[in-house]
């Protein structure tokens, strides 16, 4: 398919994440009582996602700064909050325009990472990033795979001219 623009047009890395994985059930309706405690203490957070379904309970799947890490745990004891805190983990975010109505983009990136054998975890989109977050020891060949798969390690093309997407 030829587009007039690459969708992708960056990749940026964080390597200082920490993803919390609640289990459905264990907070199921204290969602607003979580979040508000880390606001309060000025703990932002982000690729947050309810999972679950009513039969089950719902979680919650985020992440944290892992300088936050040890204020979490702080709110998540006074909750009585069980949490799985994954540290470290990385947040990959393929930056672009148009990414949420082009879904082909986050399918390529997932084939891309599977293939290499490498598992995207808290996967989030909008217009602007496709974010997810995999293992820090998967970080920097993910980045490079990504550079290559959108084409990211190529010359930029004069403006005007299609590019193969």
């Amino acid at each position: 398919m030829l587009e007039s623009a690459q969708s992708v047009t960056a990749i940026a890395h964080d390597t200082e994440v920490a993803r919390v994985v609640i289990r459905p059930g264990s907070l199921s309706h204290r969602g607003l009582e979580l979040f508000a405690a880390l606001a309060e203490i000025s703990v932002p957070v982000d690729l947050v996602s309810r999972v679950g379904d009513g039969d089950i309970g719902h979680g919650w799947d985020f992440t944290v700064a892992r300088r936050h890490v040890p204020v979490l745990r702080e709110v998540l004891g006074r909750l009585a909050c069980p949490a799985d805190v994954h540290d470290p983990v990385a947040k990959i975010s393929l930056i672009g325009t148009g990414l949420l109505s082009r879904p082909f983009t986050t399918g390529r990136m997932l084939a891309a990472l599977g293939q290499a054998g490498i598992d995207a975890y808290s996967v989030s989109t909008s217009q602007i990033r496709t974010a997810f977050t995999v293992s820090k020891v998967h970080c920097a060949r993910a980045v490079e795979l990504l550079h290559r798969e959108f084409r990211l390690d190529e010359p930029v093309p004069a403006l005007g001219h299609p590019v193969a997407v």
